[in-house]
């Protein structure tokens, strides 16, 4: 799983979970894995990204939507129909993060990660908390600006794959698709 979803787990990461008091789960190691990796690259720097907004407005910001604005009643029209980029951390990426963190704060029982997830509940609290479908995974676009966010995206896919959370997935097996990590790794060899 490791060189399948390039997740580069260090040895080190794990040793020091084995030589905690904690009783071993594949569950709590990938949570654990989950929030220290989010929480190193969201303290470096949270990821933001411009996001359309469509909004009733008193003032005029933004584009004016001249075809919604004249399908107003006369007594609407002291509100303007507007469009406008927001630069803001409310995004895809970050909901995903949210409500892995959300899930996972539920189903933990290990004391080191439910500090981390409560650390991380609190960084995203002004995010939007919403069910994530297998179809945001694939609107998630990497770029050179959140590439370092992708080894905790594919922790959550795999966290909420793992607990089925995911909606749209028509089974969910003992912890992850066999078929699916076979053609990844597969791919992986062939490619490096």
């Amino acid at each position: 799983m490791n060189f399948a979803y390039n997740l580069n787990i260090k040895e080190n990461e794990l040793a020091q979970l084995i030589s905690s008091n904690n009783p071993p789960s594949i569950y709590e190691i990938f949570i654990y894995l989950f929030a220290k990796s989010l929480l190193n690259e969201i303290e470096r720097g949270f990821y933001r990204k411009y996001v359309k907004v469509r909004k009733e407005e008193k003032f005029l910001k933004g584009k004016l939507l001249i075809d919604r604005q004249i399908r107003k009643l006369p007594h609407q029209k002291h509100k303007f129909s507007i469009e406008y980029n927001e630069f803001t951390e409310n995004n895809l990426l970050n909901q995903i993060f949210y409500y892995t963190t959300y899930i996972s704060m539920k189903k933990t029982n290990w004391q080191d990660n439910k500090k981390l997830l409560t650390d991380l509940m609190l960084i995203f609290e002004g995010i939007d908390l919403r069910k994530i479908d297998t179809h945001d995974f694939k609107r998630v676009h990497f770029t050179r600006l959140n590439e370092r966010f992708k080894k905790s995206f594919n922790l959550a896919k795999i966290i909420l794959s793992a607990f089925g959370e995911v909606m749209g997935e028509d089974a969910f097996g003992f912890f992850i698709d066999m078929n699916d990590l076979f053609e990844k790794f597969i791919y992986s060899m062939l490619s490096n």
